[in-house]
């Protein structure tokens, strides 16, 4: 996978959409498991995301449509995943590329 590999704080580590599809499972397993959300490219711009199921409340009302990442968002998201998962955005980056070298290992 070609993700961000240690994103900056306040942002997200992204996939573009076509290689999104080939580890989908690995996305959401990540997602699931350790609270990682993932933002999927198109073109290099972020188009869509993978969030973990337990935290659609904070994304409830949010406005339709496409818009720039906010930091902020960015950054209490991320605060909020690791007080649900005890890991850090680090920690999350770390384990997206130990998937990655898995995935490498396997092919």
């Amino acid at each position: 996978m070609t993700t961000d590999r240690t994103p900056a704080p306040g942002t997200l580590p992204s996939v573009p959409l076509a290689e999104a599809r080939a580890q989908l499972s690995k996305l959401v397993t990540l997602a699931e498991y350790t609270g990682q959300v993932t933002a999927l490219t198109r073109y290099g711009q972020p188009v869509a995301a993978i969030v973990p199921a337990r935290l659609l409340p904070l994304l409830a009302g949010a406005a339709a449509g496409p818009a720039p990442i906010d930091p902020a968002f960015s950054a209490a998201v991320q605060a909020h995943a690791a007080t649900i998962t005890g890991t850090s955005h680090e920690e999350n980056a770390e384990i997206l590329d130990e998937l990655r070298r898995d995935d490498d290992a396997a092919q």
